[in-house]
């Protein structure tokens, strides 16, 4: 549907997208479109950059004002900019060096010094005592229940459109490296032994991180992960891979990492396994 601006100045209509509005307000009325809608749009008042740390005017782009000025969202700019005004964060109970999430410092270390948990100690040494574990998660009906509440919701894909059925395989991909990785396995006459991936709860040393990984798929008791090396950096580098390990060997279970479609390893556990 095709949106029409009226000219408050006289009292014209226009399609907006054609760029006729804006060429009206220059050719007849000596004004751009930006200066137009500050001073009829906005009372006069020029928006300024979100960023929380300048008094700059924000940015005019296509037609609206952006939120930020396009340096001032990036996450190193916004971490120099808080500690030039505030000074390097530290955490608020024990006075250590705090982590960085998009620019914005954590305020506790870990999880062990944030207040709500100080009890976290006690609760553990209860469940030690009734389970005979260090977290419910490691119980293997939970496990399970958290696994399945999982992929129901990774797995429908009649919700999610990135996630895609291979072929007439009750297996699930999303990534083009992903399909490759099937496509491998079917060329190797082993898609019969490939499974979907499991839920794996993070250490609790590890949950500044978040709460839990998913991984890609799995033969036996090897879970696998399949990454490219660009959105393996994105996504927090070789730490956040050392901390999705730790979680599946958490479990006894094994970890593999395909990143870039090299096989090399893979190819060998396959010899090994059979």
């Amino acid at each position: 549907m095709v949106k029409y601006k009226e000219c408050k100045i006289c009292g014209l209509t226009f399609p907006y997208t054609t760029g006729k509005f804006t060429s009206h307000l220059m050719e007849e009325h000596n004004i751009t479109l930006r200066d137009y809608i500050i001073k009829y749009e906005l009372s006069g008042n020029t928006p300024k950059c979100q960023c929380g740390y300048c008094d700059e005017d924000a940015p005019f782009f296509r037609g609206k004002f952006l939120d930020r000025i396009g340096d001032h969202q990036k996450y190193e700019w916004l971490k120099e900019q808080y500690i030039k005004k505030y000074g390097k964060p530290t955490c608020k109970t024990c006075g250590e060096d705090v982590k960085w999430h998009r620019g914005i410092p954590n305020s506790y270390c870990s999880a062990k010094c944030i207040p709500n948990n100080w009890n976290q100690e006690k609760i553990n040494k209860t469940i030690k005592e009734k389970y005979g574990v260090d977290n419910v998660s490691f119980l293997y009906d939970v496990r399970k229940k958290i696994s399945d509440n999982m992929k129901s919701k990774i797995f429908d894909f009649k919700n999610n459109f990135k996630i895609k059925k291979y072929k007439e395989s009750e297996l699930y991909y999303q990534s083009l490296y992903e399909y490759d990785f099937l496509e491998h396995c079917e060329k190797l006459n082993i898609l019969d032994k490939v499974e979907n991936g499991n839920v794996y709860n993070f250490l609790l040393e590890d949950t500044n991180f978040g709460f839990r990984t998913i991984t890609d798929f799995c033969i036996g008791d090897t879970e696998i992960e399949i990454k490219s090396t660009y959105i393996l950096e994105k996504q927090g580098g070789q730490n956040i891979i050392e901390i999705k390990r730790r979680a599946v060997e958490s479990d006894c279970k094994k970890y593999l990492l395909i990143l870039d479609k090299k096989y090399s390893e893979f190819d060998k556990y396959l010899k090994i396994i059979n």
